[in-house]
């Protein structure tokens, strides 16, 4: 789960994680979402279907313009048919693209689509804020439930139990704008495939109107032109199916027994717009939310109180050393040097870094001491470790840098020494941190951290703490 959980946090990274899904049937993506009491926007599978898809389709198209068949008869007339729909590939709608998905029958555009799809799910959930915690744990279950299944799911089967979970955008309809579905799918679509898209809404479009719907049609057109009298109404209903056909016909009102597909499509928009499908979003615990960036920001207040104190400890330190050295015994110049660098280095910055880790371990140690004992127990171990390497190398640093003397001086200004002092406080952090962060990102306090880190832009489009654990990896070269 921590490996899946490392890739959720870069976009080039989740490529690798369907690799591992694609045998993974649409059932299980159903329960999550289920569980989730979310539905995502139809436009996601549209954009997968037509990505994969609309390259062969077209690359038909083409072979069937430079072919000249000289076949005749049914199969003719069959490529005749096939080339005069895929004329209007730009303007398919999903119900389309799927249906050309099942007729290929195709196990490696099966599973170009499915890995797509499973991209813009991920992305998808990411965006719309479900912890990648809930995403990583959902999806290593499934990875590992169906590792040793080897074939994809049946895509029909796939594609059913996505339905329920889908919602089409505002001014949509089958993935496509209206007024581009009412103009241009009726020339590309057949009727039985109208009537398909209306039974993937659970929309029952006739073919045929009764007596009763075709006189609605013609009160309707009679009173919007302002011709509608009550005694027509009543004759009107006393006439039979042809005589009202004839009637409109004679009134110059479109009132057919048989509808066209432009009148299936009209009443497609208006059985689904009553059926009003609305749209679930993920809900956020607000209170929990809250609760954890306060707790976060008096972490940070303690602990910035802390350095401040030190700070502070450091530089009325040497005064005071001063002045009883001069009441007491006096030193040499080179003593005082040594004193100082052993004062204003080692012991500050070990103070300082021990402090602060140590305070904010205490504060997360009293609410779950029990669950995280030996967690805590193995992050101290680290820090402790790397806290040695850094005074390490930090003493050698300084022992080789002559411009030290002149700070022990006071040759340098109070405020740079502070800045400096502060600069090395943020290193150490960092230094310490960064580690952490990659390699425990669950743990105590980093968690925190991170979900603070994770909130600030950075350049790129990336958040910081992307930007820090792409850094880290690059200059260790950690995979």
């Amino acid at each position: 789960m921590q490996d899946i959980y490392q890739k959720l946090n870069k976009d080039y990274s989740i490529d690798e994680i369907v690799e591992d899904l694609t045998n993974v049937p649409g059932d299980e993506i159903s329960k999550f979402l289920t569980a989730l009491d979310i539905n995502f926007p139809r436009s996601l599978r549209f954009s997968a279907l037509q990505k994969v898809l609309y390259p062969i389709l077209e690359s038909e198209y083409n072979e069937l313009l430079k072919s000249e068949s000289d076949v005749e008869g049914p199969e003719r007339l069959e490529e005749s048919r096939r080339q005069t729909r895929l004329t209007w590939i730009d303007s398919f709608s999903e119900t389309q693209f799927e249906n050309e998905l099942y007729r290929f029958n195709n196990k490696e555009i099966d599973q170009a689509y499915i890995k797509e799809f499973w991209k813009k799910l991920l992305n998808f959930l990411i965006r719309e804020g479900i912890p990648k915690k809930d995403i990583a744990i959902f999806l290593e279950r499934v990875i590992q439930k169906y590792q040793f299944n080897q074939s994809i799911p049946p895509i029909r089967l796939f594609q059913k139990a996505l339905d329920p979970h889908i919602y089409d955008e505002e001014g949509t309809f089958d993935g496509l704008n209206r007024d581009v579905f009412a103009k241009r799918v009726v020339l590309s679509a057949t009727i039985s495939e109208l009537k398909q898209i209306g039974s993937k809404f659970n929309i029952k479009v006739p073919t045929r109107l009764t007596k009763i719907q075709v006189l609605e049609i013609i009160i309707n057109e009679l009173k919007d032109r302002n011709e509608y009298l009550p005694e027509i109404h009543r004759e009107l209903t006393e006439f039979n199916l042809k005589e009202l056909e004839e009637f409109a016909r004679l009134n110059n009102i479109i009132a057919f027994a048989y509808i066209n597909k432009d009148q299936m499509i009209e009443y497609m928009y208006k059985e689904f717009d009553e059926k009003n499908i609305q749209v679930k979003k993920y809900k956020i615990d607000e209170t929990a939310a809250e609760e954890l960036h306060q707790e976060t920001i008096e972490i940070q207040e303690d602990i910035e109180e802390k350095v401040v104190e030190e700070i502070v400890k450091e530089e009325l330190k040497p005064i005071v050393e001063q002045v009883k050295g001069e009441e007491k015994i006096e030193e040499s110049d080179e003593d005082v040097t040594k004193d100082l660098q052993s004062e204003e280095v080692k012991p500050k910055e070990s103070k300082v870094e021990t402090n602060t880790v140590d305070r904010a371990i205490i504060q997360y140690d009293k609410e779950s001491l029990d669950e995280l004992k030996k967690e805590i127990i193995s992050l101290k171990e680290i820090v402790l470790e790397l806290q040695a390497e850094v005074n390490v190398l930090r003493n050698e640093t300084i022992k080789g840098n002559a411009k030290l003397d002149k700070v022990a001086k006071g040759s340098i200004p109070v405020w740079f020494k502070r800045l400096v002092f502060v600069l090395i406080i943020i290193t150490v952090f960092f230094i310490i941190y960064v580690p952490l962060a990659y390699y425990y990102p669950n743990a105590p306090v980093i968690s925190q951290i991170n979900f603070v880190f994770d909130k600030i832009p950075f350049f790129g489009g990336r958040t910081f703490l992307e930007f820090l654990l792409r850094f880290f990896q690059k200059l260790f070269g950690v995979l």
